[in-house]
Parts: structure tokens; C-alpha cells; sequence
């Protein structure tokens, strides 16, 4: 909290030592105590990181947009808790019927104005639908958003007349998206009502 970060600021750090503890996740850092030993060679001190799982806020979510532990340029195989069905989560490792009911509830498919740590998948915790040891074991597993997309596509007459339909993924984790997978849907119809794919304004 801001006690803490007032309380760290009054403490010089040498930063020429080497790190001693491997962060598994970001969220290592969250309540973590450190003891270090300052530049003026007076006797180590603990110092308390400044995020504290009460009082997270939307510091969070800053934290996700700038850091990781991870080095890979692509994390593949992450489950959009955004998204995803209940039976899909309900695949998730520790994901309980209680949390899931409790996410599909609150969830938006996009962050907004109003909630932006919804883009990443540590709103569970800033909204507190979980404790800080059950995101860390959930981490591995989920996400708040993706670069892969699915859509269905359909061409159609607002009145009668042929329609044409596909589903198309999308993979846009390169410069360059691309189709990975294609399907002609035109035999099975427009697939939805018009007042769901939309007409032309009259004036």
C-alpha cells in the first residue's frame, strides 16, 4: 500500500547485487518481503513490496501491461476466461463450479472504460472472485484476451435471395495475420435473423 512505498523510499538499494530468487509469476511480488542490504553498508533491511493483495486497486493491472516473467514472444494454449464457455473452463486445473458461475457473471468480452483491468486475466483478483493462491495456480492456464480470432461471415440480400456464410479463425500473433482454418457454411442458410445481422437505413 502507500504506507509501505512511503516506508521504501527512504531506503537506498544497491541494485549491483545479483537477484537471489527466481519469480515463477508476476504476482510473486505481490505481499513479498525482501531482505537486502543497502549502500551505506549499515545492517540489511526488510523491505515489504509496495503491492499488497488488500489494496491492489488498478496498480495490477499497470503491473500485467509492463511486466512478465515469461521470455517467450508467444504463450500459446491460454484459456480467455472472458470468453470461454462454462464447460470449456471448467477443463481449467483448480477452476471450481463456484468461481466459474462467479466469472461467467461478472465477465465482459472486452476490457473497457469502466473495468480496464479486465484485459488481462488478474481481474479475478482486483474484483476478489479469488484469493492470490488460487490465480497463482489458475496463471498457468488463463488469460484475459488472445491474438486468435473466430468469426462467422455472412454475405446475404436484405429481402430474398442466396446467402453465403464461413467460419474463419484468424491467427494474429504475427505481424502478418493469418487463416488457419476455413469452412464453407453456405449450404446450412444464413445461419441468423436479419434483425441480427442488420438492413440497410431507410431514410
Amino acid at each position: 500500500g502507500s504506507n509501505q512505498a512511503s516506508a521504501n523510499a527512504s531506503i537506498t538499494v544497491d541494485t549491483t547485487q545479483a537477484a537471489k530468487a527466481t519469480l515463477s509469476t508476476v504476482l510473486d511480488i505481490i505481499d513479498a518481503k525482501v531482505q537486502m542490504t543497502t549502500t551505506t553498508g549499515a545492517a540489511s533491511t526488510i523491505v515489504g513490496s509496495p503491492l499488497q493483495s488488500a489494496n491492489l486497486g488498478d496498480s495490477l493491472a499497470t503491473l500485467m501491461d509492463y511486466c512478465t516473467v515469461n521470455p517467450a514472444a508467444k504463450i500459446p494454449g491460454r484459456i480467455n476466461i472472458n470468453l470461454a464457455s462454462k464447460t470449456v473452463m471448467m477443463g481449467i486445473p483448480g477452476m471450481t463450479v463456484e468461481l466459474c458461475d462467479d466469472i461467467i457473471a461478472k465477465r465482459t468480452p472486452e476490457a473497457t472504460g469502466d473495468n480496464p483491468g479486465r484485459r488481462h486475466e488478474t481481474w479475478l483478483l482486483e474484483e476478489q472472485l479469488c484469493d492470490l493462491a488460487t490465480l497463482k495456480a489458475l496463471m498457468p492456464f488463463i488469460t484475459g484476451g488472445g491474438d486468435v480470432y473466430r468469426a462467422q461471415i455472412v454475405g446475404y440480400f436484405e429481402q430474398q435471395g442466396p446467402a453465403a456464410r464461413c467460419e474463419v479463425i484468424i491467427d494474429a500473433t504475427t505481424a502478418t495475420p493469418r487463416i488457419v482454418f476455413f469452412r464453407d457454411l453456405s449450404h446450412l442458410g444464413r445461419g441468423y435473423p436479419l434483425d441480427t445481422l442488420g438492413t440497410q437505413a431507410t431514410q
